[in-house]
């Protein structure tokens, strides 16, 4: 019944409000002499992007397309000027003239990836600048595409998968770096989320876009690198349930030829929340989840410059955090006052430079954390722990990529340097690793979009050589789109493409405790996967489809085997088969106030020993997932609200043991903008988990129930 209701709103709503029209916009964007122009901002509506190094851009056009940079004089166009304008192969070209000013030329970094050939069914994630986000997973897990892990409290462990895939097989690039290289799942509670500028997402088998664990997509994130046009101050003060209190500072500006921005950013929050009784909770459980307190300090600082025809960008990142981890209820003794802290470094630097239809990148970084597990307070005699571990990350990336007419051309070349080590502290001499990997990389990237009459039709062809070791891996990926022309326009395109997770060094050498054990003898997972998708445009609303289906082979699971008593094990498990349809639609009857639903339905199991239809289901997969959004702006106000729904989740490889039961959500939240003088005021209060459901993500580890924030920011 649930889903029904959910199905007629949806498509009731995609139905009654088609009045108006907008426009899926690609081109280039060009000074007089017809040279590309990087860092053009454009925006419509509340979409916003900028163009990148070789000219390009793409952007929803709702009812004007605005177009300025400094030194040029801005160009606001209607939709129909827009469909007006001169069409290259690569879409339309916008021709902005030299308007002289008294300061001199603005130029400053503008990384929205580190591809100057975006791939056919990238999705630049919305950030709305007057909407409170309270997290980095928060902003990515906008849609049932992205599954994070409940109500999130500040500071704990916030991992995203993509279309039912395991988290592990999301990979993320920070500012062009694979922060989990070693096949890990990346934590997204450790981002500023303030620090970010923009996220770019593709989906399903993209290893050639940034190498392993892509099995699932990749989330590419790029970071603020200074001001807009002017210096920036900038206050914010948060608080909330549970004891939490954020302070944060940040400053930020450009001159003739320089932008730099600067951030300090420090929490602490006590987490200690009610646990009301249910499924999964332990009769002699406490009623009170305690010893969960989280703290941390980070700092980034970016500076980028203009050197004749170099552009360059520097910048770090540094955080150091503490984090209780009381562990799930059916251990709580075990894990008594465990905590992990720990720290960890990123500077990095980068070069660009134009030469005609070229435009050649230089990336380099160095990554170093290092994090001390404590176990040694666990009121089960002989389980004590405490040990370090070290994971330093060097590379160095080169690219060089042609643009001309209709066809794009990138290729590359990076070698990645990672040692993972890791001491038992109380054993210092029993329990040691020292894993080193090294990975050199190539990849070929050709692009060609081609109009014909009404249609424009873009091909995309990727292949990506991996040398690891001892190990070959090769990724491929061919995509397809099709759309016409139009203020109206359908869509239709495909993918079908490889990649490769390799085992991390925990899986490979593990030796933690005496219930733990690694397996050197693990083989990298290879999947193989397509996507077919078609993306209507109808008067203010857009409707999409999507059919997933991805095979693993070799898939990764922590299983449990007798080894002189029960031992959980790493082990290659046969096959798996994960197939989704994806469903997204949004609507704007009116400019301020926009509807948003999104559904994911999930066939996700292993087909080892049986037939799809037979095979037992993949743990930790909710067969649906679906949410509805409603976002209003009346004036200096803003209001939204969100309603999520997950499906019940299997904890069990064989199935024989009841799932973890479905959950809905429901948060909402209201802002005020309110500018006085040069100072802008921003207050918000938040509400998680309005209704206070009782639910869990993972089998005995309980989710608070109703949380608030409040903040307030400052910005001059």
């Amino acid at each position: 019944m649930q889903f029904l209701r959910f199905f007629t709103v949806f498509f009731i709503l995609l139905a009654f409000f088609a009045m108006l029209s907008g426009i899926k916009v690609t081109g280039i964007v060009t000074d007089e002499e017809n040279k590309p122009l990087e860092a053009v901002r454009l925006i419509s509506g509340k979409k916003t992007t900028l163009s990148k190094q070789n000219g390009s851009f793409t952007i929803e056009v709702t009812d004007s397309l605005q177009v300025n940079r400094l030194g040029y004089k801005k160009q606001v166009l209607s939709i129909q000027e827009v469909i007006a304008l001169p069409k290259t192969a690569s879409g339309i070209q916008i021709r902005l003239q030299s308007e002289p000013v008294q300061l001199s030329t603005y130029r400053v970094f503008a990384y929205l990836s580190e591809e100057n050939i975006s791939p056919a069914d990238v999705v630049t994630l919305p950030i709305d600048p007057d909407k409170h986000y309270s997290s980095a997973s928060e902003l990515i897990a906008q849609t049932a595409s992205f599954q994070s892990s409940g109500t999130q409290l500040k500071g704990e462990i916030a991992e995203i998968n993509i279309l039912g895939n395991i988290s592990r097989h999301t990979l993320v690039l920070l500012d062009g770096i694979a922060m989990n290289a070693l096949g890990e799942p990346f934590d997204f509670s450790r981002l500023n989320l303030d620090n970010i500028e923009s996220i770019e997402i593709v989906k399903n088998n993209a290893s050639v876009y940034g190498g392993g664990s892509a099995i699932g997509g990749i989330i590419m994130i790029t970071t603020k690198q200074g001001a807009a046009l002017k210096t920036n101050l900038e206050s914010k003060t948060e608080f909330g349930s549970y004891g939490y209190l954020l302070q944060q500072i940040s400053l930020s500006g450009i001159s003739s030829q320089n932008s730099y921005r600067l951030c300090l950013n420090a929490y602490n929050a006590d987490n200690d929340f009610p646990i009301p009784k249910g499924d999964l909770i332990p009769e002699d459980s406490e009623n009170k989840r305690k010893n969960n307190s989280k703290q941390q300090l980070s700092f980034s600082g970016a500076y980028s410059t203009h050197l004749s025809k170099l552009l360059m960008s520097i910048s770090t990142d540094y955080l150091t955090f503490q984090r209780e981890l009381p562990g799930p209820l059916n251990f709580a003794d075990l894990y008594y006052k465990a905590f992990l802290e720990g720290s960890s470094l990123r500077p990095q630097i980068r070069f660009s430079a134009n030469f005609g239809n070229f435009t050649w990148q230089s990336n380099n970084w160095l990554l170093k954390d290092e994090t001390v597990y404590d176990n040694t307070q666990s009121l089960i005699e002989g389980f004590s722990q405490k040990y370090k571990q070290k994971n330093d990350n060097y590379g160095i990336k080169q690219s060089l990529s042609y643009n001309k007419n209709s066809l794009q051309a990138s290729l590359s070349g990076e070698y990645v340097y990672n040692r993972y080590r890791y001491q038992d502290l109380i054993n210092p001499f029993q329990g040691k690793i020292d894993y080193v990997r090294n990975q050199l990389a190539f990849s070929l990237k050709l692009n060609q979009q081609k109009e014909f009459a009404w249609l424009i039709l873009n091909n995309g062809l990727a292949g990506r050589y991996d040398y690891i070791d001892d190990e070959d891996e090769f990724s491929g990926r061919l995509e397809f789109s099709l759309r016409n022309w139009g203020t109206k326009y359908l869509e239709t395109g495909a993918t079908i493409g490889n990649s490769f997770a390799l085992p991390t060094p925990y899986d490979l050498y593990w030796k933690g405790d005496s219930q733990t054990l690694g397996n050197p003898n693990l083989k990298s997972e290879k999947a193989t996967g397509y996507q077919i998708w078609l993306k209507g445009n109808i008067p203010q609303a857009t409707l999409k489809a999507a059919f997933h289906q991805n095979t693993i082979k070799n898939l990764i699971q922590w299983r449990q085997v007798q080894m002189y008593g029960p031992v959980w094990k790493p082990m290659n498990i046969g096959r798996a088969e994960i197939r989704n349809l994806e469903l997204e639609g949004n609507y704007q009857p009116l400019e301020q106030l926009e509807f948003t639903a999104s559904a994911v339905f999930t066939k996700a199991k292993d087909t080892t020993y049986y037939s799809f239809a037979e095979a037992p289901k993949l743990m930790y997969r909710p067969e649906t997932l679906y949410s509805l959004a409603v976002d209003y702006q009346p004036g200096i106000f803003h209001f939204w609200t969100k309603y999520s729904y997950t499906g019940k989740q299997w904890i069990t490889p064989d199935n024989l043991i009841d799932p973890i039961s479905d959950y809905a959500l429901v948060d909402c939240g209201i802002s005020l903008h309110w500018q006085k003088g040069n100072w802008k005021f921003t207050p918000a209060f938040t509400v998680k988990n309005l209704t206070d459901e009782n639910y869990m993500v993972h089998a005995y580890v309980p989710e608070p129930g109703r949380t608030f924030y409040a903040t307030l920011q400052l910005n001059r």
